[in-house]
């Protein structure tokens, strides 16, 4: 079965967006989803589209980039979830909600 959540809109990730001066560092926190699982994986990278690259080699389902937040903050993302993982830097889906309210909540602070 497919987990594909009803209220929030998938779509094709524009890596063309990122340009890493935008980030300290060139560090961005990324959170990608499995399509069939669900799961949420939270990780960081200078470099999205490589990371991705690796990450649907070594998966067994088609994953793909619910958002990015600039600068490392995956330690406190992990340990915000931390209830919630399932191994390494994967967490149950159920987080999905909670993670757009923080990518939402950054978007704003970026807007501002």
């Amino acid at each position: 079965m497919s987990y594909l959540p009803s209220k929030h809109k998938i779509k094709l990730f524009d890596y063309s967006i990122i340009n890493p001066d935008d980030y300290p560092d060139g560090i961005c926190t990324y959170f990608v989803m499995g399509l069939e699982s669900g799961r949420i994986k939270i990780g960081r990278t200078k470099n999205l589209k490589s990371r991705m690259s690796a990450i649907n080699c070594d998966c067994s389902e088609v994953v793909i980039v619910v958002g990015i937040i600039a600068g490392d903050v995956e330690e406190e993302i992990h340990e915000k979830f931390s209830n919630y993982r399932i191994k390494g830097e994967w967490f149950d889906g159920i987080i999905l909600g909670e993670v757009c309210k923080i990518l939402d909540s950054e978007a704003k602070k970026n807007n501002n």
